[in-house]
């Protein structure tokens, strides 16, 4: 073939351009899955893209919903950022349907380096914008912390086809604003993924207006939930992975929780409150059938209070989770684990591929060992068939016992290492 026969690039289809385009670019690797979002260009690659936006409009066509697919506002730039893209989005509607992720991360509207609030022009569109959706808008919401939650629920109103949402910042002014019924003009149908991690408590009461709005949610994973369900009008029953980080949800909550999610094959649960774990661990039981990966981290300095009232030293172990068939992973804490008839590890599940055995600093009694001899016995005997690795939490580099239990192990050819 000669060389004036191939194809130009402007001479392929859009989708052709687009499939090209898809393959070659490079994501930013995820050096702390949960500090970064889920998924974002490298910097290098994005700029790159621009760039061959600009030189005609055939080739901006085609690059578009790379750039705007995944979108990451953080601070005063965030902010200019969202106010850009909302201006492009009311010119131009169907550019909004490529957005996927929307991740923010400490939007404001001053800084220091640049004091000054929102240009009149933008307070006026944005005012103007949000109540074109028929919602209430308080007044002098510009002048206000609230401005941030609703530039992040404008981007939400605008971006329909998103798909996962990780936030860093307060949406409480916006959640306010929507409605308690189900209407067609304000819904997240594709949304699925779900993770907020504000470093203040999030009021559950906060979140659910947009969990009612997004029926179709798989993944919730909140950082220091608090207080209730309210009326319970949200149905959890589609939510399969539910994470929650340093829990400050009253053990009642958190069971209704549990059973409101009719098929959870992940629960992973941190928190430093007193933990009835007996009650928790039969809620849990609902989920026997499904539940894959258990993790329960809890609060090193605290007792656990069981139902009989009577108040534990926090050597007292978890109950068996034998019973829960299908579970893959389990992270727990070792200071829960037990010893002889009650040591968790002496019971469980066949299906078992990954332990994780955890621990906080504040744990400064010695680690024993009887725990994973009987764990190492059993894997020996045939009892944990699918198992092939176990992890210890950075409190046993401290321990001399890590050493003993890392031979223990790895004596029966399970593969063990250290976080």
């Amino acid at each position: 073939m000669c060389f004036r026969d191939v194809a130009k690039l402007t001479d392929l289809p859009v989708e052709i351009l687009q499939k090209i385009f898809s393959e070659l670019i490079v994501w930013a690797s995820q050096t702390n899955a949960y500090l970064r979002p889920a998924q974002l260009m490298r910097s290098d690659c994005l700029r790159a893209l621009a760039s061959l936006s600009q030189t005609s409009r055939f080739l901006h066509h085609a690059v578009e919903p790379f750039l705007n697919k995944h979108i990451k506002l953080c601070h005063r730039s965030g902010t200019r950022r969202a106010i850009a893209l909302l201006r492009h989005w009311h010119r131009h509607p169907a550019a909004a349907a490529s957005l996927r992720t929307l991740t923010t991360c400490g939007m404001k509207t001053i800084d220091d380096n640049d004091p000054k609030p929102l240009a009149g022009e933008d307070a006026a569109f944005l005012d103007g914008l949000l109540r074109r959706y028929g919602l209430q808008v308080p007044d002098r919401w510009l002048d206000t912390t609230a401005c941030v939650s609703m530039l992040i629920g404008m981007v939400l109103l605008h971006a329909r086809n998103i798909r996962a949402l990780d936030l860093n910042d307060d949406l409480k002014h916006f959640t306010a604003l929507l409605p308690k019924n189900v209407v067609a003009a304000i819904r997240f149908d594709l949304l699925t993924s779900l993770r907020v991690r504000q470093f203040d408590p999030t009021p559950l009461e906060n979140i659910l207006p947009l969990l009612r709005l997004a029926p179709n949610l798989i993944t919730v994973d909140l950082y220091q939930p608090e207080g209730g369900l309210g009326d319970g009008e949200v149905d959890w029953g589609n939510i399969h992975h539910l994470t929650l980080r340093g829990s400050l949800l009253p053990v009642d909550q958190l069971i209704r929780i549990i059973k409101a999610c009719r098929n959870l094959r992940l629960f992973h649960y941190e928190s430093n409150n007193v933990f009835v774990d007996q009650a928790v661990i039969r809620a849990l039981l609902h989920h026997t059938s499904t539940l894959s990966s258990l993790q329960l981290v809890l609060g090193g300095r605290h007792t656990i209070m069981h139902e009989n009232a009577d108040i534990y030293p926090d050597a007292m172990a978890l109950p068996s989770v034998s019973r829960f068939s299908e579970l893959r992973s389990l992270c727990l804490s070792e200071r829960y684990m037990g010893s002889d008839s009650r040591c968790v590890l002496s019971s469980l599940p066949s299906a078992l591929e990954k332990l994780t055995v955890d621990d906080d600093m504040d744990a400064l009694r010695e680690v024993g060992t009887a725990g994973f001899e009987a764990l190492a016995g059993r894997f020996r005997n045939g009892e944990y068939p699918q198992l092939r690795e176990v992890t210890l939490g950075t409190f046993f580099r401290a321990e001399e016992h890590h050493y003993i239990i890392r031979k223990i192990l790895t004596d029966v050819g399970l593969l063990c290492h250290v976080k």
